[in-house]
């Protein structure tokens, strides 16, 4: 019998402190998996990864890069932008979305390290065992030490991942530990996680904030201030947290006792702002303001790929826009309206006139580079899935057969962002020229992000645009979120006992391609009833000033891996 608790748990929500979720979203990380297993570390740019020429054409876009030309010199100091304004604190078991975890990434470590390509190599700990289906051991890596220069004992490693069993705490990953039974000190250099079930995600989310070591004393000190501006934090990799000014600025500097050989850092400081507004990112990139940022703005694509003090790179992405329908019933509680809807809508126009074509159509929540193993079960399955292409004759008779709703379908876009709004204007111009009617209904961003956290809210509209990317490269973990009855983002209340049965069984699943075989089969059926409408898979949008280079170019890498070690001089 397959267990299914781990899909009737949910995470603390906190619409003030996880507002970026909505754009980071497929979140929950949806995320999970492993690609290759501990493998070689570089911080080069590897063979194919040249960066998009800012004078290439959209034909020219795709697939997306990995590395940026790697660093040739040091830097004295980077200016960098942070994707959705400043962050929340900088504890590790609240750094859930964008800006947080852009900042984390270069100061906290976890037992496993996930790189830019979306492969798992070791990190804190310095290999990793599965003596059972059960059981998860971990060998910690000798003589590392924190900031202040104590050294890193199991002890802090057994306190930093029960931070997330206790629901004192409200960590934000606690829902990855569901199967979780217990985490102990096994030998001097060992941790073991036992699992009440096989669990295919627990060691996989060990590369994320779930897996990161902080020092025990520091944060019992610091008690609820730990992670704010007043206190900082405490960890071990290469930039150390120097001070932040709320409203302005956070500085780290360089850790000259870095572990690490092969990630020793090019920069002395970097230095993260917090602007938020599309225009104002763009000219301070164009002036030389700031060197760099990830996330640039949609808006100044254009300005940004025709600059001649820096680069647009363009790079492989996991994320993905959807239409999301946010409650039960209504006009998308018929799974033929939605079916129409997505055949009205020109995904195609949307990336071109949105995105610049920088991206794909997405034909599912979990694209291309989600697939870190089995891929050709994943490729195969791709491809039986419907290309995305518009149909507006086949929506219109569609549409005949199951009659035009009472209501009109009530649309929920972002007012201050340009991006959504364009897309809510161009879904709805699709679904009244084959005469469904569709609505938009504007919100602030404020009010807009609570759409996530809020049922009232969202029984207001019928659905609202949402921004997901997984946590690591398995596909499971988006439809875990999503598509099971008591998913946590599952707004619908959407059931297919074929997709439920499936995922739990993947989820104890261990062989790779038995696996995948069990993903792709709930896929299959959670796309065909249209439960989400998947948009757009969008390149990640890198700007780097011409005096700098090195960064690595995917998402989500620079929310896990360390990319500021790897900034440098250009020349």
């Amino acid at each position: 019998m397959t267990d299914q608790s781990r899909y009737e748990l949910s995470v603390p929500k906190d619409g003030a402190t996880r507002a970026e979720f909505l754009r980071r979203a497929g979140a929950l990380g949806a995320a999970l998996t492993i690609p290759g297993l501990l493998a070689a570390c570089s911080s080069g740019t590897s063979a194919g990864s040249t960066a998009a020429s800012s004078a290439s054409g959209p034909a020219n876009l795709n697939p997306g890069i990995i590395y940026t030309p790697a660093a040739k010199g040091s830097v004295d100091a980077v200016t960098w932008n942070l994707p959705s304004g400043e962050p929340t604190p900088l504890d590790w078991i609240k750094c859930y979305d964008l800006s947080p975890n852009t900042v984390l990434a270069n100061m906290g470590e976890s037992l496993l390290r996930q790189r830019p390509d979306f492969s798992l190599e070791p990190g804190l700990a310095a290999s990793y065992s599965q003596p059972s289906p059960t059981q998860l051991v971990y060998k910690l890596r000798p003589g590392v030490r924190f900031w202040n220069g104590s050294p890193v004992t199991v002890d802090d490693v057994v306190f930093s991942l029960n931070r997330h069993l206790d629901p004192a705490e409200g960590s934000y990953w606690a829902v990855y530990f569901t199967n979780v039974a217990n985490i102990i000190k096994t030998a001097e250099d060992e941790v073991t996680i036992n699992l009440k079930h096989p669990d295919v995600i627990v060691n996989q989310v060990m590369a994320t904030p779930a897996g990161v070591v902080g020092q025990e004393a520091f944060v019992r000190r610091a008690g609820d201030n730990y992670g704010t501006a007043s206190v900082g934090v405490m960890h071990t990799g290469p930039f150390r947290f120097q001070h932040w000014t709320p409203g302005t600025s956070i500085v780290l500097d360089k850790n000259p006792d870095y572990w690490d050989p092969t990630l020793q850092p090019k920069t002395r400081t970097i230095t993260f702002q917090f602007l938020t507004d599309e225009s104002e990112i763009t000219d301070a990139l164009l002036s030389g303001e700031i060197d760099g940022t990830y996330e640039a703005p949609l808006s100044g694509f254009t300005r940004l790929q025709a600059a001649s003090n820096g680069k647009l790179y363009l790079g492989k992405s996991v994320e993905v826009w959807n239409l999301t329908p946010s409650r039960s019933g209504g006009p998308l509680g018929s799974a033929d309206i939605r079916r129409v809807l997505l055949l009205a809508i020109d995904r195609e126009a949307i990336l071109r006139q949105v995105f610049s074509s920088a991206g794909q159509v997405a034909r599912a929540l979990a694209v291309p580079f989600d697939w870190g193993y089995a891929t050709s079960v994943y490729t195969k399955a791709w491809s039986k899935l419907p290309n995305g292409a518009a149909d507006p004759d086949a929506a219109r008779a569609l549409l005949k057969r199951a009659g035009v709703p009472k209501q009109p379908i009530v649309l929920a876009v972002d007012n201050d962002v340009a991006s959504e709004v364009l897309m809510g204007e161009a879904i709805q111009s699709a679904a009244e020229s084959v005469g469904l009617p569709l609505k938009l209904h504007a919100m602030p961003d404020a009010t807009y992000e609570q759409l996530l956290f809020d049922p009232g809210l969202r029984k207001q509209v019928d659905a609202f645009l949402t921004h997901w990317y997984n946590d690591v490269a398995d596909p499971l973990e988006m439809y875990v979120q999503m598509a099971t009855p008591d998913a946590e983002y599952n707004y619908s209340g959407y059931s297919n006992p074929g997709v439920t049965s499936a995922l739990a069984s993947a989820d104890g699943t261990t062989n790779p391609a038995d696996r995948a075989r069990l993903v792709a089969k709930a896929q299959a059926l959670f796309e065909a009833d249209v439960a989400w409408l998947s948009l757009i898979n969008e390149q990640e949008r890198l700007f780097m000033t011409n005096n700098i280079t090195g960064a690595p170019a995917t998402m989500p890498c620079y929310l896990y891996y360390p990319w500021a070690a790897t900034v440098g001089a250009s020349a």
